[in-house]
């Protein structure tokens, strides 16, 4: 999510001023207009936005667990630590280090490092090679060899619920 997410809002500035204060408010709505997300996800962790994602996030995730679902999300759901990690799935898309971080912090994971099972990205570092390569590149035999929990602790394994290969077809011809 970018940085400048809702800064614009005057019921989204109000709620996290209630949830966090004035000094926060303020600096998230120096944001508005700003660009941000130039270079995939921005770094929002203790940002005005990540307060209120966690905040909208937490009530949709109660509503959906009171009928009985368990709620999945890509790995910015645990901004903040406000879902209920009993009640909810992570996907790991970032780097298989960053998805071992939130297993040793009682979340279960679907690991799905963009660097190596995100399908469109770039086989080679050719330039011209198709596909993307914002998460640099991966050959099919490193997508076949990889280990996907390579330095975790069996207290961490046991929160992997499995790996999942990602292919974002909008941009491919």
């Amino acid at each position: 999510m970018p940085l400048g997410a809702w800064s614009g809002s005057p019921e989204a500035l109000a709620r996290l001023r209630d949830i966090s204060g004035e000094a926060m408010a303020t600096v998230h709505a120096a944001r508005l207009n700003v660009i941000t997300n130039t270079h995939g996800a921005d770094e929002i962790d203790g940002s005005g936005a990540a307060v209120l994602q966690g905040e909208f996030l937490a009530r949709i995730q109660a509503f959906l667990a009171s009928r009985g679902c368990v709620t999945g999300g890509w790995q910015e759901a645990a901004h903040g630590n406000v879902i209920d990690k009993s009640q909810s799935l992570l996907f790991g898309w970032r780097t298989v280090e960053a998805s071992a971080a939130l297993a040793e912090e009682g979340y279960d994971m679907v690991v799905c490092p963009g660097q190596v099972y995100y399908l469109d990205m770039a086989n080679s570092q050719a330039w011209s090679e198709p596909g993307a390569s914002w998460a640099g590149w991966s050959d099919p035999e490193k997508l076949y060899t990889f280990d996907p929990v390579e330095g975790w602790n069996e207290a961490q394994k046991k929160h992997l619920l499995g790996v999942q290969c990602c292919i974002w077809s909008e941009p491919m011809t």
